[in-house]
């Protein structure tokens, strides 16, 4: 109890040596990744401020190169949020993110300030070594469980460089050198333990391979596990149902300065497996799920084997990205994987219906003419009388279907159809319900064991904006025949077809053209190839202005441009070097007065020198932008009888520097060092002059001390300036001269933090201090005990206060009970 009372009592010491100036919010308080590794999932949380009072948080993100942010919808649980960047879009040398919050009552922000167009968070990849391509290990499988008396040790160098002399290869087993009892057949190296007299014990064994290239030096180092066991047991554990899972009770108040509330969740989450059987399911309650929301509830149950997997609750299907990509679907979703044929299905709901709200207050129109132009959003409520509402949300049905032929390890074929429509029935109060159909088609082919591949898609959307009235009838075909519309009998034709898939009516595109050549068609392809240290790839696409699916519906559209990128692997993969070519440009429909064009160039090198040395990643990106109309010109647009689409004028260009480093060492304890400086910098070519520097530097020590006791400091400083020319739009200002207003907004957020293990590592105590000053400015004082009484429980107490300026300060509570079993 003393350590404790001398670990708090500096934690005080710390926050007292810091005060701060205190006068606005901060929405973000931290923001964790998982590593960062070549193609796999990664993670991001973010922690809200207490009184941010979020109401969704949308994380963008963007792989290394590539100027547009795809968008994934986290996962928000009172004040924290958490999201998952794909697989595909973890790529070095890094990944690119910034988070949307939507707050109640307050249109989105953006963290940080200036994203996307000026700072953005980043981390670094680390890049899968190419030479672990050139080892297979076949027998045994690494991580299997092997019976002893099938035990033989297969290893394959059919993919190895020529520079590696198979012959000089060793071999260790559990770190004993084997070498001289394995046998070289071809390209495999076969070693039986059995067959040397050396058996092995049952339990985990170790394979280490150590290549050598022709004059004998060392090429390449790869290791593997195996579990040992009996024929007989191996079928005795399979006979057995085995199950692992757990379960977390969390109470949670928030007393905010707008209000308090009262936060009560459940999660349980079982997953087992019997024999070739895999099954389980997870489900997540909150007292915050109510009608005027969308689904806070979510639930899962799963069953698969070897060749099919069956999800019933809330699933997110991925199918080719441009038509579902990541949609939370709650109904049926399932893969069938044959291999020669592969079927994807989903069908469900992802909308669900949520009323409006009907206003109290009544307006009384004089006359029929005048009610012609009253709003969209009124109800009548007596002859001349009407009442506005906000639009609710209809429950939506969603369906995709996939069937595809051969694998993605060498080639395959898809064809995907998605179907979604709104509900007209499922709420009083609303906009124009919608339907949403798309057909595409993709196609996947690699070769030389996935050092070419080529990934293509192309998709077709139609999109009707209003079903109301569904579709056309043979009364309406009469009536436009009878008011002399040519044609009628071969739209009656297509009717009677397109109708099979969608509301056939005005509102329906292609029926209502939309520009030139075919907006509603997206087309992507990529190409890449990996030889010689280099992975090169090529990419175009073409995505029309009107296309549009309700299984991705944060796609950027109207764009049509190409983009190469390399990353190339120096000094035995110490050093990588990285760049990239974007070029771009909109007004693919040929519906807009003036077409954007967009450049953009990114260079990238990564130092990853040794263990003992820190790493290093430098960065430098250009981004142009160029629509260039001059201020006359403009005016004249605006006032053109025949201008349908006035286009603002266009011409920045954003240089964009970044450093990142990393260091673990010893000075006296061990440390690890974190650093991280993005500088922007956008000159603005037109009129409006709108400048725009940023700086966003971020550091931390973390110090293992010893006697279980870690140390957390840390300092993020952002610095923002933003110009802007200020004059009046009228045809006298020519001659007049402008004002340039300049526009600071800065702020420092510190973080003095520890951290002790106490009673043999049951009990963790963590305290922290964080004051903002500046222009966010805030004090944070968090308190936590995480205490495991007994193996498998664990109860986690947590106390966040927020000391405010201007407004009441803030407090948060939580106390969690998790449970694994």
């Amino acid at each position: 109890m003393k350590q404790l009372s001398v670990f708090i009592a500096g934690v005080m010491l710390c926050a007292a040596l810091f005060p701060a100036r205190l006068s606005a919010q901060q929405d973000v308080v931290k923001v964790t990744t998982s590593k960062a590794t070549e193609r796999k999932a990664l993670t991001v949380n973010v922690e809200l401020a207490a009184s941010a009072a979020a109401e969704r948080v949308m994380l963008r993100y963007r792989p290394f190169g590539q100027s547009e942010f795809r968008a994934a919808e986290m996962v928000l649980s009172g004040a924290t949020a958490s999201g998952t960047i794909p697989a595909e879009a973890v790529l070095p040398p890094s990944v690119e993110y910034y988070f949307e919050i939507t707050k109640r009552g307050a249109a989105a922000t953006v963290y940080p300030l200036g994203a996307p167009q000026a700072t953005v968070l980043r981390t670094t990849v680390g890049g899968t070594n190419p030479k672990d391509q050139e080892v297979r290990f076949l027998s045994p499988e690494p991580g299997s469980t092997v019976a002893a008396e099938d035990l033989v040790i297969a290893i394959s160098f059919f993919y190895a460089s020529p520079a590696v002399d198979v012959s000089k290869t060793r071999i260790f087993v559990d770190g004993v050198d084997v070498t001289a009892g394995a046998v070289v057949s071809d390209d495999v190296i076969l070693y039986s333990p059995e067959n040397y007299g050396r058996p092995l014990m049952k339990g985990a064994h170790f394979v280490k391979v150590e290549l050598r290239d022709t004059t004998g030096k060392a090429y390449h180092t790869m290791d593997a596990n195996f579990n040992l066991s009996t024929a007989s047991e191996i079928a005795a554990a399979e006979a057995e149902l085995r199950t692992i899972g757990s379960a977390q009770l969390e109470a949670r108040h928030e007393a905010l300065g707008i209000g308090g509330t009262t936060y009560l969740r459940g999660d349980v989450r079982l997953d087992a497996s019997y024999q070739s059987l895999g099954f389980g399911g997870n489900i997540h309650l909150d007292n915050q799920d109510k009608p005027e929301r969308q689904p806070q509830n979510r639930f899962l149950v799963y069953g698969q084997t070897d060749f099919l997997r069956i999800d019933v609750g809330d699933a997110f299907p991925r199918m080719p990205s441009n038509i579902v990509s990541g949609k939370r679907v709650r109904g049926v979703t399932g893969a069938l994987a044959l291999g020669f044929f592969n079927l994807d299905v989903s069908a469900g709901q992802t909308d669900r219906a949520v009323e409006g709200i009907l206003s109290q207050t009544i307006i009384t129109y004089a006359d029929s003419a005048a009610v012609l132009g009253r709003p969209d959003n009124t109800i009548e409520v007596a002859p001349y009388q009407y009442r506005t509402f906000s639009a609710g949300t209809f429950a939506r049905s969603f369906l995709a279907v996939r069937p595809s032929f051969g694998s993605t390890e060498s080639f395959q074929w898809g064809f995907t159809y998605m179907h979604s429509k709104d509900d007209i029935s499922s709420i009083k109060y609303s906009a124009a319900p919608q339907e949403n159909t798309v057909f595409g088609t993709d196609i996947t082919m690699a070769a030389d064991d996935q050092r070419v591949r080529f990934e293509t898609q192309a998709s077709l959307s139609l999109l009707n904006a209003d079903i109301s009235d569904g579709s056309l009838t043979e009364e309406d075909y009469d009536l436009m025949e009878a008011n002399g519309l040519a044609s009628v009998d071969d739209l009656r034709k297509v009717g009677k077809i397109v109708k099979s898939f969608i509301t056939f009516n005005q509102y329906l595109f292609p029926t209502n053209p939309f520009g030139k050549g075919i907006p509603a068609l997206a087309v992507d392809a990529s190409l890449s190839l990996n030889y010689l240290g280099n992975f090169l790839r090529g990419g175009f696409f073409r995505r029309g202005a009107s296309y549009k699916s309700f299984g991705n519906e944060f796609l950027q559209t109207d764009i049509t441009g190409f983009i190469v990128s390399d990353n190339i692997r120096m000094l035995d993969n110490k050093v990588f070097a990285s760049l990239s070519y974007e070029k771009k440009s909109d007004n693919t429909a040929s519906t807009k007065e003036v077409t954007t064009d967009y450049n953009n160039l990114n260079t990238s090198f990564t130092f990853l020198l040794g263990a003992n040395l820190p790493t290093l990643q430098i960065g430098y990106g250009l981004y142009t932008r160029k629509a260039p109309i001059d201020l006359k010109t403009r005016y004249e647009l605006i006032n053109r009888a025949d201008s349908a689409t006035t286009a603002d004028s266009r011409n920045d260009a954003t240089n964009r520097f970044f450093v990142g480093s990393s260091y673990d060492f010893e000075a006296g304890v061990r440390h690890t060092a974190t650093f991280s400086l993005n500088i922007s910098d956008r000159t603005d070519k037109t009129f409006r002059k709108r400048d725009q520097n940023n700086l966003f530097v971020q550091t931390g020590l973390l110090s293992d001390i010893g006697s279980g006791i870690q140390t957390n400091f840390g300092i993020v400083y952002s610095k923002n300036q933003t110009n802007a020319e200020q004059f009046r739009l009228d045809p006298s200002f020519f001659n007049q001269d402008s004002t340039l207003i300049t526009d600071n907004y800065n702020y420092t957020i510190l973080t003095i933090g520890a951290q002790m293990r106490m009673l043999d590592d049951q009990m963790r105590v963590t305290a922290s201090f964080h004051p903002t000053f500046g222009a966010y400015s805030r004090q944070e004082l968090v308190f936590g005990v995480e205490y495991t009484p007994y193996p498998r429980h664990t109860v986690i107490f947590q106390a966040d206060a927020f000391q405010n300026s201007g407004f009441k300060d803030d407090a948060i509570l939580s106390l969690i009970y998790r449970l694994m079993f």
